[in-house]
């Protein structure tokens, strides 16, 4: 039988089952908003958002368990790797984004040496300005002028 959400009589014995707490962060210090991760007795582990409007028990029970300065330390920790965490995935964001534009940069020089004018040509001036060009523009540019000065001397 449940008398309250917190107290559960078995064979006539009440027991109080308690919640714990931990982690807890401001969501709004001021508005006495609190983000806690609350232990039900069960071990289930479930993040609640807890207001202190009124006379909330678990903001109080919140309180009574962490003072306001490990509440703040708790909500500077948090920022602080959120912050990182941010920055490194900005990170590997620039690192993946050169990746493909490298790898764009090696198939178009792979598309262009595919092309047999451009495989056949002895005009190694150009062919090295392919080799080394820094980006697609530069290796379609390339390939077309070395296209263009194989049909002229095939013109002639």
């Amino acid at each position: 039988m449940i008398v309250d959400e917190d107290t559960v009589v078995l064979d006539s014995v009440i027991t109080t089952e308690t919640k714990d707490y931990e982690e807890p962060f401001w969501l709004n210090k001021e508005l006495k908003q609190v983000m806690v991760i609350i232990i039900y007795p069960d071990g289930k582990r479930l993040p609640a958002s807890v207001s202190g409007e009124g006379d909330n028990p678990d903001y109080i029970a919140i309180m009574e368990k962490f003072t306001e300065e490990e509440i703040d330390t708790n909500t500077r920790l948090r920022e602080e790797r959120r912050t990182e965490e941010v920055r490194q995935r900005m990170e590997r964001s620039k690192v993946d984004q050169q990746r493909r534009k490298d790898e764009a940069l090696f198939e178009a020089k792979l598309e262009a040496f595919e092309i047999a004018t451009v495989k056949n040509s002895t005009n190694k001036a150009l062919k090295t300005k392919i080799r080394r060009s820094k980006s697609a523009l530069e290796v379609m540019a390339y390939t077309v002028m070395l296209i263009q000065a194989e049909e002229a001397v095939s013109a002639e």
